[in-house]
């Protein structure tokens, strides 16, 4: 086990039963309907009476109202998040609420890692254990555990984030190590190319992304979005970088790539499968990748819309028919695979000797272990949980830990998480500082397309320049 993993481990699952120390401590059965325990009572929300829970069910409780009649009971369903305390309940009985809400229980010990979540070199899948946490102990718990076990895997130990969130604070603020300090006559050849997640050209995301590339271009760089098609599949993408990249690389002394969502499995693609057909002097001027809630690793959602036979996958898929977007079911299949699967996940590293790497995961907000301010709210969530066997906390889309690296990269990575949606210009990254904060002055639920270039000048004015050296 490495030195990192064994003390962060140990540190949170302190931090876990001190904080469970000043909650209810609930002992929960492990089967069956029961009603909501008392601590909760007089607390709720909901008027109802005989409110059961199920205990077996994971990830989201399902709740009912169990009315016994004259000679049966009649049984009405409750989704779990029409349930609530109120908001003037003390903290330790709504944080308590939002771990039970989300299949745990206030009091219960972190469950440790299995031998089966450490890699070959002994480090530890945080995406196979915040699965194993959501399981044993809740989405809520195991979003607490990987953002702790992120802080100490974050190569800079958090100073990236506090440049960020200074730089965003202050539209005036640039640090005088950082990327926007360049000499002009430089940047012109550093290349800055972004890649837009799932959506197509015509969506909010690929103008928010084309904004952001106009800035870097106001800035200097040579900055371009490179037109993949975001409708089709990682494979297919892969191939189209592999041919834009072949054409600009030469012209360039530096490269720093920007994706987001989608976009992200469709370099990694091209990492793995592609990269070396570029030659070893064109494959040393890529510095650093920019991974905005990349989907690094398989979306379960993606998986449940392709795989599952229930009503809402098959109302998506068939809208996507009839409206002449068939090709947007390849990019979605896509996303449901492992992009790493059957590579030695060093490969990366092995090709692009120079490239470090900044994860920016978005991470659900809410004291149950979810987003609240997704766009996919009651649509997707809900239903993929239930049809999932493995899943952790989300963003909308993929799961925060499966938009970081895995294990045994030897890559570099800086972790920025950001809380909030997969529409991650929607997010903050402290309670009280939104990503884009002049953008997204007067909205929470509308990405404005001048969000983009807001957040990635904050985000060049912070990245030091040893990054791209």
């Amino acid at each position: 086990m490495k030195i990192w993993n064994l003390k962060t481990l140990m540190a949170t699952m302190l931090l876990s039963q001190t904080v469970s120390a000043a909650m209810p401590q609930l002992n929960l059965p492990e089967t069956g309907w029961h009603e909501i325990p008392p601590v909760f009572q007089p607390y709720l929300t909901s008027k109802a009476s005989h409110l059961e829970y199920n205990a077996e069910s994971k990830f989201l409780r399902q709740f009912r109202v169990n009315r016994l009649m004259a000679r049966d009971s009649h049984v009405v369903n409750i989704d779990w998040n029409k349930i609530s305390v109120r908001a003037d309940a003390p903290w330790e009985i709504r944080q308590c609420w939002g771990i039970f809400v989300s299949g745990g229980a206030c009091g219960k010990k972190v469950v440790s890692p299995l031998p089966t979540h450490y890699s070959g070199e002994g480090e530890l899948d945080l995406l196979k254990y915040a699965r194993h946490v959501a399981y044993h102990n809740g989405l809520a718990v195991s979003r607490d555990v990987f953002v702790n076990l992120i802080r100490d895997k974050d190569a800079s130990k958090g100073e990236m984030r506090k440049r960020i969130i200074e730089t965003t604070r202050d539209i005036h603020r640039t640090y005088p190590d950082s990327l926007a300090t360049i000499p002009q006559d430089q940047r012109q050849d550093i290349g800055v190319y972004l890649v837009l997640g799932i959506g197509g050209e015509k969506s909010k995301n690929a103008a928010l992304i084309q904004r952001a590339a106009e800035e870097l271009r106001r800035m200097g760089f040579a900055s371009e979005m490179l037109r993949v098609d975001a409708e089709l599949g990682s494979d297919y993408n892969a191939v189209m970088l592999k041919r834009m990249l072949a054409q600009r690389l030469p012209r360039l002394k530096k490269v720093v790539l920007v994706a987001a969502s989608k976009g992200v499995a469709d370099f990694i693609t091209f990492f793995l499968n592609h990269g070396e057909s570029l030659p070893l002097q064109e494959r040393e001027k890529v510095k650093l990748m920019v991974s905005l809630a990349g989907v690094i690793r398989p979306s379960f959602v993606a998986n449940y819309v392709m795989e599952s036979k229930g009503l809402i996958p098959r109302f998506v898929k068939t809208t996507l028919t009839v409206t002449g977007r068939s090709e947007t079911k390849e990019g979605i299949s896509s996303l449901a695979e492992d992009p790493w699967q059957g590579h030695d996940p060093k490969t990366v590293q092995r090709l692009f000797p120079n490239m470090k790497w900044l994860s920016m995961p978005a991470v659900p907000e809410g004291l149950d272990g979810v987003t609240h301010r997704s766009l996919w709210e009651g649509f997707l969530k809900t239903p993929s949980y239930r049809f999932a066997e493995e899943a952790s906390p989300m963003d909308g889309l993929v799961e925060s830990a499966a938009s970081v690296l895995p294990p045994d990269t030897g890559l570099q990575e800086l972790i920025v998480p950001i809380y909030g949606p997969h529409a991650m210009a929607l997010g903050y990254y402290t309670s009280n500082l939104k990503v884009a904060p002049v953008a997204h002055r007067n909205t929470v639920d509308k990405v404005v397309p001048e969000a983009g270039a807001e957040m990635l000048s904050a985000i060049f004015r912070a990245l030091p320049t040893s990054l791209v050296d």
